[in-house]
């Protein structure tokens, strides 16, 4: 752990070296709480743990590697629990933990959100297309199946959700929905009194179609494996097997149950107006030459996609945690280091060589002046203390 409480500064004498506190938190007089705010606003390295206006101080606590979140939220609340002991109400944690905590509860509130509303959307849909109960609950039944088997599946895998899968119901329900309602549509069509015959008219008419839009849409998904990210991995391994899960169920079970539970609707699916066909056949050439213009206009915005990287960006403003994020950022000099590594090229010469010291000095500067960098720590950062210490201690040796 580093902390400008547990400092100690050094000076060396004739005596021997003179450690004292940096900072005399036990009774210190007025004296000394003016020479301890000298010593450390008047020195980088001392400064760099506070806050520009002194209301702050950073605490760097390095930990070992936990493997799951539990560990790390048990470390956080036992430093909160001592922070309380000490009468500290206002403390700000950022970390990995910290964050991580917050996106799995916002995974989980959005999870139960996208699968309620999905639910609700998708019959929405499905009623205002057959403007009949019964018809709108078959594929909407299909659809839940569907979801119940690919989550089922990737319980029994030991699959666990995160801020990716958790799109996977909306996703599942409509690819699903989609081939439900073709199917349906099928069945609907068919003139046929015998149930064998109604089932083999449908699979006529939307088995190859639905079967080639599920299997080049699961390829789509699994071109997804290429990226070396494992939740985008997971996405689309899950969202593929999810695709043809969906495709199973629908000409199955779901073939059997519209089939067995035929319904009526006096009213047209969705009919397309002829004046539509006229139109678009009567303008092609206009048609035509207005898409050619919108994609050339449009191609240079496709040049002006940015990736957003900050995961931090996505929580609500008035999240704590990120509050705390840009707190650090702003006022302690950010919250994730940014680590460099520095080599000797020639092996007669070490590190800590003058010439070698030297430039790792202009590397700092050059830092320090050309990126909003609020502090540097390195070799040399020791060095500059050493002279310090070596030469009475004062901050303008540093």
């Amino acid at each position: 752990m580093y902390s400008p409480l547990s400092l100690q500064h050094v000076i060396k004498s004739p005596t021997g070296l003179v450690i004292f506190p940096l900072i005399h938190s036990e009774d210190p007089t007025p004296i000394q709480l003016i020479q301890d705010s000298t010593r450390i606003f008047g020195n980088p390295f001392y400064a760099a743990a506070f806050s520009e206006s002194g209301e702050a101080i950073s605490i760097y606590l390095q930990h070992a590697h936990f493997n799951d979140q539990e560990r790390g939220d048990r470390l956080l609340k036992s430093i909160q629990k001592q922070a309380e002991s000490f009468g500290i109400d206002r403390m700000r944690l950022v970390g990995k933990f910290s964050a991580s905590g917050v996106f799995i509860s916002y995974i989980q509130n959005d999870f139960g959100k996208f699968l309620i509303g999905s639910l609700i959307l998708s019959f929405v849909l499905l009623f205002f297309i057959f403007r009949n109960f019964r018809a709108a609950l078959l594929p909407f039944l299909i659809s839940l199946t569907s979801i119940v088997w690919l989550f089922g599946l990737m319980g029994l895998l030991g699959v666990r959700i995160n801020l990716l899968s958790s799109l996977l119901p909306p996703i599942l329900f409509f690819v699903s929905m989609s081939d439900a309602v073709h199917l349906m549509n099928a069945l609907r069509k068919s003139k046929q009194s015998d149930v064998k015959n109604q089932i083999k008219y449908a699979l006529g008419i939307v088995w190859i179609p639905t079967l080639l839009t599920s299997v080049t849409t699961a390829i789509g998904f699994l071109s997804l494996l290429w990226i070396n990210t494992e939740p985008v991995q997971l996405l689309g391994l899950f969202a593929a097997a999810g695709i043809l899960i969906a495709f199973i169920i629908t000409f199955t079970l779901g073939l059997l149950i519209t089939s067995l539970a035929p319904f009526e609707t006096n009213r047209q699916i969705l009919s397309l107006s002829p004046k539509w066909v006229e139109i678009l056949i009567g303008k092609r050439k206009l048609i035509t030459i207005l898409g050619l213009i919108s994609v050339v206009l449009l191609i240079p915005g496709s040049s002006q996609l940015r990736i957003d990287a900050y995961l931090r960006d996505d929580l609500p403003k008035e999240a704590t945690v990120r509050q705390d994020f840009e707190y650090a950022d702003e006022s302690l000099g950010g919250s994730k280091p940014y680590e460099v590594r520095v080599e000797v090229t020639d092996t007669t010469a070490s590190i800590w060589d003058k010439s070698v010291m030297d430039e790792i000095v202009k590397i700092e500067e050059y830092l320090l002046e050309s990126y909003p960098i609020a502090k540097v720590q390195s070799p040399a950062t020791i060095v500059k203390y050493l002279h310090m210490a070596n030469n009475g201690g004062l901050n303008e040796n540093f």
